[in-house]
């Protein structure tokens, strides 16, 4: 029963608890993106140490060589993986606007004078 129809397991639908963008990408999760996170920094120690290997004078091998050139795109994902953890800790701190109280809450001292 693995052929076409309902029983083929790429026509099922997606579970109903995933959450998905307008567009139907899947939203990811803090675990997916720490996920991310972790195996692009495992991929630039790989590309460090392919470097020191090449600066102590040892050959690599093409596909060696074609990591290394992998280098920069890595680095500007991490960045933004970086800026985006530096602006959800910003926004942890900041209170949300119903936490402010209407005393803590800045005043427009120029309404009710009458000028």
């Amino acid at each position: 029963s693995w052929g076409r129809g309902s029983g083929h397991y790429f026509s099922q639908a997606p579970d109903s608890n995933t959450d998905c963008a307008e567009d139907g990408r899947l939203l990811k999760t803090t675990e997916d993106i720490h996920r991310e996170e972790q195996r692009l920094r495992k991929k630039l120690r790989e590309i460090e140490a392919l470097e020191r290997r090449q600066e102590a004078g040892e050959k690599l091998e093409p596909n060696q060589l074609k990591k290394l050139s992998t280098k920069p795109g890595i680095l500007q994902e991490l960045a933004a993986y970086d800026v985006a953890e530096q602006d959800a800790q910003v926004q942890a701190q900041l209170p949300n606007e119903e936490e402010v109280s209407p005393a803590a809450a800045p005043r427009d001292k120029g309404k009710g004078k009458g000028k």
